[in-house]
């Protein structure tokens, strides 16, 4: 007898085991298409929501922009309740704050800011958020606050120049010229800093001069003579 099939062997062998095992081969064909099929339409939804969120953060900037508070408030709550995890939440945060800002309400600005920080899983946008804060809380004169808004910063961070900076300008702003000129020096220090402006820190360190002992505490302040009240270095 030859060894070898015929092809109307083949087939009719074919032919059963297709009777037999078919329906796997329907059920996998089925599966596959239903998982290409969501796949896009998830990739459709997941458009459309971020086209939808994007057109609110717009309205919100024109709404800042034309400085009509009540209306951003409503656009930024809605990208919050909406879009939670969109980035656009960040974003419309900063637009807040910069809004109260300008209008002079640094708590309001303060609050959005700390939203921010609070909230966001974008590090990057964690550590933008905790430097405006700190610069709000210079310009409220709460100098510990600022400087607690800097803390536990990654010296190898691209922001730890940016947060030695802005920690010298707490210290420098509350007469404590020695703290503010070891803060400058570690922002000149730090290599990974892409944010820092050297040249102005580097303006700001010497305007403080040479270092020198500290000075004995005058009998009607109790405070090192020549510190108390000296204005901030220039931005």
């Amino acid at each position: 007898m030859d060894e070898l099939l015929t092809d109307q062997q083949q087939a009719e062998i074919v032919r059963n085991w297709l009777r037999e095992n078919g329906w796997v081969i329907l059920v996998g064909l089925v599966l596959g298409l239903g998982g290409l099929f969501g796949l896009n339409e998830w990739r459709d939804y997941q458009a459309s929501r971020n086209s939808l969120a994007s057109q609110v953060y717009e309205e919100l900037v024109n709404a800042v922009l034309d400085s009509r508070p009540v209306r951003a408030a409503e656009l930024e709550a809605q990208l919050v309740g909406e879009f939670a995890r969109s980035p656009y939440v960040d974003q419309g945060r900063l637009a807040m704050a910069k809004m109260h800002m300008d209008r002079n309400e640094a708590e309001e600005a303060a609050g959005y800011l700390q939203r921010l920080i609070d909230d966001t899983d974008d590090e990057g946008m964690q550590r933008i958020g905790s430097l405006r804060l700190a610069r709000v809380r210079i310009q409220q004169q709460k100098y510990d606050e600022a400087i607690a808004a800097l803390s536990g910063i990654d010296e190898n961070s691209a922001f730890a120049g940016r947060y030695h900076e802005v920690r010298g300008d707490a210290y420098y702003a509350q007469g404590q010229v020695e703290d503010a000129r070891r803060e400058y020096e570690a922002a000149l220090g730090t290599v990974s800093s892409e944010t820092l402006n050297r040249g102005l820190v580097q303006v700001k360190l010497d305007s403080l001069g040479e270092a020198r002992p500290a000075e004995p505490a005058t009998a009607e302040s109790g405070e090192p003579a020549g510190t108390a009240g000296d204005a901030p270095p220039a931005e």
